[in-house]
């Protein structure tokens, strides 16, 4: 009889495995929010760029995209240096 145990706490591997379902959550909204930021801050400056510099919105709008596809090509290309 002395070596029974007594089961694992049931509750504490749920608390552990929702833990993880916590962090998602939270880097989920955070992006959201950072990413959220980067189309509103062109908005709010497209107008004064266009009036101050004489562009169009079309040249305005492509630049934004330009940056937008240049983090996404050298994202992977960082990682891969602050790696080594």
């Amino acid at each position: 009889m002395d070596n029974i145990q007594s089961p694992p706490d049931v509750r504490g591997l749920v608390k552990r495995a929702l833990y993880g379902r916590w962090l998602a959550g939270i880097s989920f909204v955070m992006f959201t929010v950072m990413t959220g930021h980067v189309s509103l801050r062109l908005r709010i400056f497209l107008v004064a760029l266009r009036q101050d510099f004489g562009w169009s919105r079309t040249v305005l709008s492509g630049a934004f995209v330009f940056a937008r596809a240049q983090t996404a090509w050298l994202t992977p290309a960082n990682a891969d240096y602050q790696r080594s």
